[in-house]
């Protein structure tokens, strides 16, 4: 059965284009009865109305998926470990209530113009620890 090209929202009741429907395999049509902002907008007041619920399926979701998550990660962290590095010191900054603010191409750019040497010293940059 082809989809249709247009569906009405259950919930708003406008006549809106399919592509504003998600998926749902046991639909007759093959998509939900409501637009994906109803169903946005739905969500959001649920959760508002029930945080605590929210917190525990959220930590039950996690426990179910420990592994995919950490596989997921680790595998954006090897992506971006330049990213990833910047964050951190962000991170150990913030809990050192370090002074100043850089991004990570202003560090880099800091670290390349002493010549990749330290700025104090002179010497090999590997005993500085970037918090910024």
């Amino acid at each position: 059965m082809p989809a249709p090209a247009t569906k009405r929202c259950t919930l708003c009741g406008q006549e809106k284009s399919i592509e504003a429907f998600n998926r749902k395999s046991g639909a007759l049509d093959g998509f939900n009865s409501w637009c994906r902002e109803c169903n946005r907008a739905n969500l959001r007041a649920w959760t508002s109305q029930n945080p605590a619920r929210k917190i525990a399926l959220n930590a039950r979701w996690y426990r179910r998926n420990v592994e995919s998550v950490k596989i997921r990660v680790r595998g954006w962290r090897d992506a971006n470990q330049a990213l990833h590095n910047h964050h951190n010191r962000m991170r150990r900054a913030l809990k050192n209530n370090a002074p100043g603010q850089a991004t990570l191409a202003q560090v880099e750019a800091r670290i390349a113009f002493y010549g990749f040497r330290c700025a104090y010293c002179g010497g090999p940059n590997e005993h500085v620890w970037l918090l910024t």
